[in-house]
């Protein structure tokens, strides 16, 4: 199982590469928290954690619902998780810290979109950047962040 999910997460990185073109020129370790860190020469490092967002863990969403829309308040609590584990993702002495949401992944959604008060919201988080990566729209969004 545990191999299955590396592969699955370097398939995202990479889907998520692809389409980030200011994605730094680095050398990829996968890890695990963060999920990959990059070296970029010999002095600094960007740690990369993943989530992968299904619809059954969104508060307020009807778990056979085929369309949803993705509010700020929820977004915010999915970077919430993930910024309660920023000092364990510091231990592995990584200069940036960027958070990739990754959407897609339930089967029997039709659509998702993100409300447009979630692209103008400023997120509260200690991750240095954030992103919303859609795999079957092959799109990613930076979201505006407000750092703790």
């Amino acid at each position: 199982m545990q191999h299955y999910k590396a592969i699955e997460e370097r398939a995202i990185l990479d889907l998520f590469v692809s389409l980030y073109h200011a994605f730094p020129k680095a050398r990829i370790k996968q890890t695990e928290s963060p999920d990959f860190i990059l070296s970029l020469g010999r002095k600094r490092t960007i740690g990369i954690e993943l989530t992968k967002l299904y619809l059954h863990n969104i508060e307020g969403q009807a778990s056979k619902q085929q369309n949803f829309k993705l509010e700020p308040g929820q977004i915010q609590q999915i970077i919430d998780r993930k910024s309660n584990k920023i000092n364990l993702y510091h231990k592995k002495k990584t200069d940036e810290l960027w958070l990739i949401i990754v959407l897609g992944f339930d089967e029997d959604l039709k659509s998702h979109l993100i409300s447009n008060s979630s692209f103008n919201h400023m997120y509260q988080t200690g991750f240095n950047k954030v992103f919303m990566l859609d795999m079957k729209q092959k799109n990613i969004t930076m979201l505006l962040l407000e750092h703790e």
